[in-house]
C-alpha cells in the first residue's frame, strides 16, 4: 500500500469515528459537566478542613445582606417582612492556639478547630447566620440580629468552648476570645470597615485576658 492509499484511509477511519453524539450522550454529557462545576464551586466555597464557608464565600455573601439592609432601610420596609432587620459581626480566635500546635502537633491543632467549628455551625441558625473559617484560627459569624442577641450568641458558644473536653488534650483546655459589632441605624459602613471594628472588639477582648466577649465600642 502507498502512502497516499494509507494516508486516505486513515481520514476515512477519522470520519467515521467522529460521527455525531445521540441526543442521550448529549444530555449525559452535559449532567456531567453541570454536576463537574457545582462541585468546583463548592470545594471553592468551603474550607476543606473545618466545612465552614470559606472566607471568600463568606465576605460574598456578607457583602449581599449589607446591601439588602440598607436598601431595605432607604426604601422603608417594614420590620417583619421577611427582610433582616439588624446585622452584627463576630470575629473569634482559639486563645494560645499556637501552643497547641507546638506542644500537641498540627494534627492535634486541626482537631481542635474542627470542633470548634461544630460549636460554632451548631449554634447559628443556618437559615439566616453564616459562619466562616476566615484564615488560621480565626472565624467569624455574619448574625442577622442586634447586637444584645449577638452578645448573648457569642456567650453561648465561649462557654461551650471553653467546657470542650478532648482525650487528646492531655488536660489542657481550649478557649477563644470574641468581638462583636453592630451596624448601627442610622449608618451604612463597609463590609471592611465592619469587619474591622469587630476585630478592633476582639483585639480588646485579647488584650483582657482572652476567653471572654467585648462589644465593639466606637466612643
Amino acid at each position: 500500500m502507498s502512502q497516499e492509499q494509507f494516508g486516505a484511509g486513515k481520514s476515512q477511519e477519522r470520519k467515521r469515528d467522529a460521527s455525531p453524539m445521540s441526543a442521550e450522550d448529549l444530555e449525559a454529557l452535559s449532567e456531567t459537566l453541570v454536576a463537574f462545576d457545582k462541585g468546583k464551586e463548592r470545594a471553592l466555597s468551603v474550607d476543606t478542613l473545618t466545612g465552614l464557608k470559606s472566607r471568600g464565600a463568606f465576605m460574598s455573601r456578607a457583602e449581599s445582606v449589607l446591601q439588602n439592609l440598607y436598601a431595605g432601610r432607604t426604601h422603608g420596609r417594614r420590620q417583619g417582612s421577611g427582610t433582616i432587620d439588624a446585622v452584627s459581626f463576630i470575629a473569634i480566635d482559639v486563645d494560645h492556639f499556637k501552643s497547641v500546635n507546638d506542644t500537641l502537633g498540627h494534627g492535634m491543632g486541626d482537631v481542635v478547630l474542627k470542633e470548634i467549628a461544630k460549636k460554632l455551625a451548631s449554634s447559628v441558625r443556618s437559615s439566616s447566620d453564616l459562619v466562616s473559617r476566615v484564615g488560621g484560627e480565626e472565624m467569624a459569624i455574619l448574625f442577622a440580629g442586634p447586637k444584645e442577641l449577638a452578645l448573648q450568641k457569642a456567650e453561648e458558644i465561649r462557654a461551650a468552648v471553653e467546657a470542650m473536653s478532648l482525650d487528646e488534650m492531655q488536660g489542657k483546655s481550649v478557649t477563644a476570645s470574641f468581638g462583636v459589632a453592630e451596624v448601627g441605624a442610622d449608618e451604612q459602613p463597609s463590609l471592611d470597615e465592619m469587619l474591622k471594628r469587630a476585630d478592633v472588639a476582639l483585639y480588646q477582648a485579647k488584650e483582657a485576658g482572652r476567653n471572654r466577649v467585648v462589644e465593639y465600642d466606637a466612643q
